[in-house]
């Protein structure tokens, strides 16, 4: 028996229908698939995070410290060249150190030299007021001190006169 024009219209539709189920289907299975390998990577970032807390509450570190105030430090140099601040390095065999000191020519821009001492004593003072400038002490937030309300006190002790609003 041969279908009429209206039955076959009805199957494309119906056939048109499935196809998009499918690619849908196909969509969220692909999707999901890929969230799986991302879990994996989550997975594995997580176990090398516990991995680090631990080397770093066994490494005799304050208790306050944490991975994130480790990140956030400065990497340590030993060399910073004295007028290009942005040039530091651990490394005495980095391009810019034996340019500067004179291993290697400067080449036809040219540019300063000097001696290692002097890179090594730039860095020298600019970690020691980077390392000031990390660990001074603040007063607790929100407390105001002045010389006056020093003296004021008998024992000679700080007390706070205002909170300090933030914003």
């Amino acid at each position: 028996m041969a279908l009429g024009k209206k039955d076959l219209a009805k199957e494309l539709r119906e056939i048109r229908k499935e196809q998009k189920i499918l690619e849908k289907r196909t969509k969220e299975l692909t999707q999901e698939k890929s969230l799986e390998t991302d879990m994996k990577r989550w997975q594995e970032i997580m176990t090398v995070k516990a991995a680090l807390q631990g080397v770093v509450l066994n490494s005799g570190l304050p208790k306050r410290m944490t991975l994130q105030k480790i990140a956030d430090y400065p990497d340590f140099y030993i060399y910073q060249h004295p007028t290009k601040k942005s040039l530091r390095s651990s490394n005495r065999n980095d391009e810019w150190v034996r340019k500067y000191c004179g291993d290697i020519p400067m080449g036809a821009a040219g540019g300063s030299q000097g001696t290692e001492a002097d890179l090594i004593e730039t860095a020298r003072t600019s970690t020691m007021r980077t390392w000031k400038r990390l660990n001074k002490k603040q007063n607790p937030e929100g407390i105001k001190t002045t010389k006056e309300t020093i003296l004021s006190t008998k024992t000679g002790k700080v007390r706070a006169t205002s909170k300090v609003g933030v914003g």
